[in-house]
């Protein structure tokens, strides 16, 4: 401040300004706004502050080894009742004991299935008089014409 106190503005303004200076200053702060565009570029991209991405690295690595070992532990302790468990296995010891279960099973579907045909033919019935009386009405509105 003190030196610009003493600074007299009739020397500065005859003071011989070099030659290309302007292009080059004009240069200079293009390359330094093309930094600062490309420095905000990538902060933008990222929307995280600098130093951040580690962080959330490190917490995807914990979360995902925590998932891993929860999914091994719950395996391990249902092992035992998977090995043991009769009602998993496909095959029968005796031969007439397999072929009632494959006969309860039939039952069972057809059983179902009859349900299902019965539900289907009381729509179909619902469905045909809606259409005979949509019939009825057009050929009524036919008539009145």
């Amino acid at each position: 401040m003190e030196r610009l106190r003493h600074l007299n503005l009739k020397k500065t303004g005859e003071t011989e300004i070099p030659k290309g200076l302007e292009e080059r200053l004009s240069m200079k702060i293009d390359q330094w706004a093309a930094e600062d565009e490309n420095t905000q570029a990538r902060h933008t991209d990222t929307t995280m502050q600098p130093g951040s991405r580690t962080i959330r690295f490190r917490l995807v690595r914990i979360i995902s080894a925590a998932a891993c070992i929860t999914l091994i532990a719950g395996f391990i302790s249902l092992w035992p009742e998977y090995r043991t468990n009769k009602a998993q296995q496909d095959t029968f010891d005796d031969p007439k004991l397999a072929r009632e279960e494959v006969l309860k099973a039939f039952q069972l579907m057809e059983y179902s299935l009859n349900v299902g045909r019965e539900h289907l033919e009381h729509a179909e019935e619902i469905t045909n008089k809606s259409n005979n009386t949509l019939y009825n009405a057009l050929e009524t509105l036919k008539t009145l014409q």
